[in-house]
């Protein structure tokens, strides 16, 4: 019986490790790497490290991720540049019209207290404003 989760292959140009979220390169087709800033949209996370320069992505589902910093329970999950989640603090309301902040998704389990956690996230990725 299938879980239901998208697994797909993707090139990479550098060594990348398991559990990281990943964004499509801006310049080379069918290869990832960790997201350069955060408006670049993530589209999943790593399962295994890279192997001779090609790593498996999940692209949906529930996912483990690793974590760099703490992230309240439901938390909305973005990416650092190293791939690591942290947690994707909403601003204030606004008028002005700002650059959108790309996350990953939501953090499904118990909250992250420490760094170096790994914890499950449903993926969802999006843009907040």
């Amino acid at each position: 019986m299938s879980n239901g989760h998208v697994v797909e292959s993707f090139k990479t140009a550098s060594t990348l490790l398991a559990y990281r979220i990943v964004s499509p390169s801006t310049s080379t087709a069918d290869t990832v790497g960790y997201p350069s800033g955060g408006t670049m949209l993530p589209i999943g996370v790593t399962t295994n490290q890279a192997f001779n320069s090609v790593v498996p992505v999940q692209m949906n589902g529930l996912a483990k991720i690793f974590f760099n910093d703490t992230c309240l329970a439901a938390g909305i999950v973005k990416s650092d540049t190293s791939g690591r989640g942290t947690m994707l603090t909403l601003g204030t309301t606004s008028t002005a019209t700002t650059l959108s902040a790309a996350y990953v998704g939501r953090l499904v389990g118990p909250a992250v207290a420490a760094t170096g956690t790994v914890a499950m996230v449903a993926i969802l990725p999006g843009y907040a404003r």
